[in-house]
Formats: structure tokens, sequence, C-alpha cells
């Protein structure tokens, strides 16, 4: 063999390794892409779980404020189901899920004997599974927990008055001065 050729063949090596090098490289960039990906979807999935079981509580909520506490219940009860089922598969509850799982008897006794106090605690329930536990927000806006003494107050009933002194439609009241909105002029 001449020395050409064996530089021929050494370079050939030399550009089938290199070639070889980058896709491996990109390859095992590729799975690791994939791979985070699925991390994310996981993580994703696992956080609309939750977010379907609240939004399920919240279901529950309304349906005692309209009276329908056997409704209620049959929701609510799906809704501490789907909660420990998610604990089982996890291994661990988010705090507030736990703390609402804590609940459990009581708010379906209390469905069941069709207990008017219970729409104000699915209600409380609902509002704190709103905040995820291990978000950074402003103290200001964070709920206190259950027994922290300071409770959160769930939107109290009014009842509608016509007397004459409550604000026109198309005012708003607030702190003895009314402030006149303006009407939408295109629609006349």
């Amino acid at each position: 063999m001449s020395e050409a050729s064996a530089d021929r063949t050494g370079g050939r090596r030399i550009l089938a390794l290199v070639v070889l090098i980058v896709v491996l490289g990109l390859g095992g960039w590729a799975y690791l892409r994939v791979r985070s990906a699925n991390r994310t979807l996981e993580r994703t999935q696992s956080a609309l779980k939750l977010q379907v079981l609240t939004g399920r509580l919240g279901i529950a909520a309304l349906e005692a404020e309209y009276g329908n506490y056997e409704n209620a219940r049959g929701v609510v009860s799906g809704v501490f189901d789907g909660i420990r089922n998610y604990g089982i598969e996890h291994g661990s509850l988010p705090e507030n899920y736990a703390t609402v799982l804590s609940t459990r008897d009581h708010i379906i006794t209390a469905l069941a004997r069709a207990e008017p106090g219970v729409r104000e605690e699915l209600t409380t329930l609902f509002f704190r599974l709103q905040i995820p536990v291990d978000t950074k927000l402003d103290p200001r806006y964070i709920i206190p927990a259950a027994d922290s003494g300071v409770g959160l107050e769930p939107p109290r009933r009014v009842a509608p008055t016509t007397d004459s002194t409550s604000p026109r439609p198309d005012t708003l009241s607030g702190g003895g001065d009314s402030v006149r909105v303006p009407r939408d002029r295109t629609n006349r």
C-alpha cells in the first residue's frame, strides 16, 4: 500500500469518527429533550388532575348553594375519592388538598343532613384550593390556614333591596358617594 492510500484511509476513518460523534451527540441531545418534555407533560397532567378536582368541588359548592344537597354530596364524594387516589398515585398530596381531604366525613355528613352551613364550608374549601401552596405570593394575598384563627370569609348573601335609597342601576355606590357610570352611546 502506498502512503497516499494510507492517508486517505486514515482520513476517512477520522471523518467517519467525527460524523459518528456528531450523530451520537445529536441523538443524545434529542433524547434529553424528549425526556424533559415527558417530565413536563407528566407534571402538567398531574396539575390538570388537581384542577379538575378543584372545578368539581366548585360544582359541588354551587349545587349546595342552590339547595341540591344530594347532588352536591355525590359530586363532593367523587372529589374526595379523586383527591385520595391522587395521593396514592403520587405518594403525597399538596398541603391544601390534604386539608380539604381531612374534612371529608364532616362535609358528606352535613350534606346528607342538608345542613345550610355546609354551603359556606364548601365555598371556603373551594377558595382554599385556588392558590397552590408552593406559589410565592405577596403575603397579603395568602389565604390563612383553617386553624390559624383567621378565617376566609365566604361571600355573604345580600337580599335585593327595593327601597328608594338604593343606587340606580347606572351608578356605582361606594363610601356614601355615587358615581355615574357612562352608558354605551353606540347602542341607542
